[in-house]
């Protein structure tokens, strides 16, 4: 039975409470909060999108109110395997500062398994493995800096890609996930998140509006979220929900079935 888990709890767990971490501030009453994403505040021309040093500080920050139900989708992701028999060996792909991987060996709570987050940011890794150092959770975890492209999957039981492919160029996606299925193991699971943009443009319009909507809600400004969507243009470049369907498809694995979808994001798993 997957436990009963708040937001503030979900929030509490991925990000740790150590208070000499540079990501945290600490406040008068001893409190300890994100530090608040202010990247894209000054009026400065944009540069591409990068996860360098500054993004890392404040990623967590970033995507707690940038990505819809963030903390659900980890939620969705440990029911999904916590009824998976064989998990020894998970992958999380783009594991960015590890909050995918703590949130799931903190609830899965087995010795027996073995994490790796893998990240091509050498700036995301080191802010993941300084969070590893405050937290006392069961399972071999590691976080390396490395090419996804040449990393090697062979026996995986489950790899995860939350909001990874729509980093990737589009005609590259395919063929890395051919070799997924092809290295992983039979009846491996495949979690794969993502930004998604309808094919129909007065739909992509709408659900544009209610994400910016949803931004202004948390706090960003127009200027931040005007300044951050020009800034991912070519770097962040989504398919719609049917395309990524296919796309798992053409890859070859047997079984594949949405779990979640917010209007521009939507949540998959595929199974081999």
């Amino acid at each position: 039975m997957v436990p009963s888990i708040t937001s503030q709890q979900v929030l509490k767990k991925i990000v740790g409470a150590g208070l000499d971490r540079p990501d945290l501030l600490k406040m008068s009453n001893g409190q300890c909060f994100m530090r608040e994403d202010k990247i894209f505040a000054t009026k400065s021309a944009p540069q591409p999108f990068e996860f360098n040093e500054a993004v890392a500080q404040v990623f967590d920050d970033m995507l707690s109110r940038s990505i819809p139900h963030y903390d659900e989708i980890h939620k969705h992701i440990l029911s999904i395997l916590k009824l998976k028999k064989q998990k020894t060996k998970i992958f999380d792909l783009g594991s960015s500062t590890g909050n995918t991987i703590f949130f799931l060996a903190e609830y899965l709570d087995d010795a027996e398994i073995s994490y790796c987050g893998i990240d091509n940011s050498k700036s995301m890794v080191l802010k993941a493995q300084e969070k590893l150092k405050t937290k006392r959770l069961l399972g071999n975890i590691r976080f390396r800096e490395a090419d996804i492209f040449k990393e090697s999957y062979h026996d995986a039981d489950v790899i995860i890609l939350n909001y990874v492919l729509q980093f990737l160029s589009p005609q590259s996606r395919l063929s890395f996930l051919r070799r997924i299925h092809k290295e992983c193991a039979e009846g491996a699971y495949i979690i794969v998140s993502e930004k998604t943009r309808s094919s129909d443009e007065e739909v992509a319009s709408l659900f544009d509006e209610i994400y910016t909507r949803f931004k202004l809600k948390n706090h960003y400004s127009h200027l931040e979220i005007a300044r951050k969507r020009k800034a991912l243009e070519n770097v962040l470049m989504p398919f719609s929900f049917e395309e990524t369907m296919d796309l798992l498809k053409k890859a070859g694995f047997r079984k594949i079935a949405p779990f979640s979808c917010h209007f521009n994001f939507a949540s998959f798993m595929a199974i081999k």
